[in-house]
């Protein structure tokens, strides 16, 4: 069957692909270097940087996992090991404002020294207490009938990352934020009866608020990288962007190596501008 017979609109030899269009076509997303090219990434989406740029990094996997590849291709950076309970943006609002007030954090200390500060948010969901309804890290879980796990609004996730980028670039006026959304999903849930439910709840939420914030900054503003949308996206089309060890919730290695494959083109992308 011939491409115009799958679809009699799509003037495959006339009108041209475009990042502008979504796939037509099942086999577009099985090369997935060749689908994130002509289909995701663009030039706003892609950090610049050098051989001498110094990276801080926090979050989850694809913060982890970048930050072991940008030291074996001999850059500098840090990786700030978090727990998951500082994986929100209500949780990082709190935790960044605590290392911006002690000036000898070692933390904060990365930080200034850190040319680019690349930060991976993973929920929406966080903990409050039930009695006056105040932000909790965790439950005290010998006492978890005294908190309630809710998911975050758009509005409360918006105004939080707003309060993050400002406490970043307070520590570091001329650092560079690069964020990027976790595509992991959520492992459990106190909110909702489905895991799966809340994880899309959760996520919706994290890239709407990402969105709305981006969209409210001004003058300073962070890049956003589509981590997220390669592997939610396209891979929910080809269908094995998860489980290739066996576990559902870990990322297939492939679209691993091939996010970070993408996001170390910034690189070359950076040296050939200098050169033009």
């Amino acid at each position: 069957m011939s491409s115009n017979e799958r679809d009699r609109n799509a003037a495959y030899d006339i009108v041209p692909r475009r990042k502008s269009n979504y796939p037509r076509m099942n086999e577009e997303f099985l090369d997935l270097p060749k689908l994130i090219d002509d289909f995701i990434l663009d030039e706003n989406s892609l950090p610049r940087f050098e051989s001498n740029t110094r990276f801080f990094l926090q979050g989850s996997c694809f913060a982890e996992n970048l930050a072991a590849e940008l030291k074996q291709s001999g850059y500098s950076c840090f990786y700030n090991a978090i727990t998951e309970a500082i994986n929100s943006p209500l949780a990082n609002l709190i935790y960044l404002g605590q290392v911006k007030a002690n000036m000898q954090d070692p933390v904060r200390k990365e930080i200034e020294k850190a040319d680019i500060f690349v930060l991976t948010v993973g929920v929406a969901p966080s903990w409050f207490a039930k009695s006056d309804g105040k932000f909790q890290f965790g439950p005290d879980l010998r006492n978890i009938g005294n908190s309630v796990q809710r998911t975050a609004t758009v509005a409360e996730a918006t105004q939080a990352l707003l309060g993050v980028f400002r406490l970043i670039y307070d520590i570091k006026p001329s650092i560079r934020i690069v964020l990027t959304l976790s595509p992991v999903p959520l492992g459990s849930t106190f909110e909702f009866s489905s895991a799966i439910v809340a994880d899309c709840v959760s996520k919706s939420v994290l890239r709407a608020a990402i969105h709305e914030a981006l969209n409210a900054c001004e003058g300073q503003k962070p890049i956003y990288f589509p981590s997220f949308e390669i592997v939610r996206w396209a891979g929910g089309h080809a269908g094995n962007a998860f489980g290739d060890d066996g576990l559902p919730r870990h990322v297939a290695k492939d679209y691993v190596r091939q996010i970070i494959h993408s996001f170390l083109s910034g690189s070359k992308a950076a040296q050939a501008e200098k050169a033009g």
